[in-house]
């Protein structure tokens, strides 16, 4: 079973993976970024988190997501089921607050 947190700091070393999303107003980034996070919901297995979408300092119409993965099996899953621009990140900003769907036992 599947529990869903919101607003957390993650409790566990995550393997953390960016998504970018480049040169797209930011309606159309946030309508891709969420159908990006359902179909993960339905295909990850294993405990995972996602951030909101963020602006890149870099560049007015480019916006960056954090997803971060317990295991890192799920986390190249995560990484060839994605349409979208993703890499591998070993530090992510601190500050960050998740949206955790995490996995617990039924007992």
């Amino acid at each position: 079973m599947k529990q869903l947190f919101t607003n957390v700091h993650l409790d566990f070393k995550p393997y953390t993976v960016t998504i970018d999303l480049r040169e797209l107003p930011y309606d159309s980034a946030v309508i891709q970024y969420r159908m990006l996070m359902r179909r993960a919901g339905k295909e990850i297995c294993g405990t995972w988190a996602f951030s909101n979408l963020c602006a890149d300092m870099g560049s007015a119409s480019s916006f960056r997501g954090y997803a971060a993965f317990q295991d890192e099996a799920d986390a190249l899953q995560f990484m060839l089921m994605s349409v979208l621009p993703t890499r591998h990140v070993v530090m992510w900003p601190s500050n960050l607050r998740f949206t955790l769907h995490k996995v617990v036992d039924d007992n």
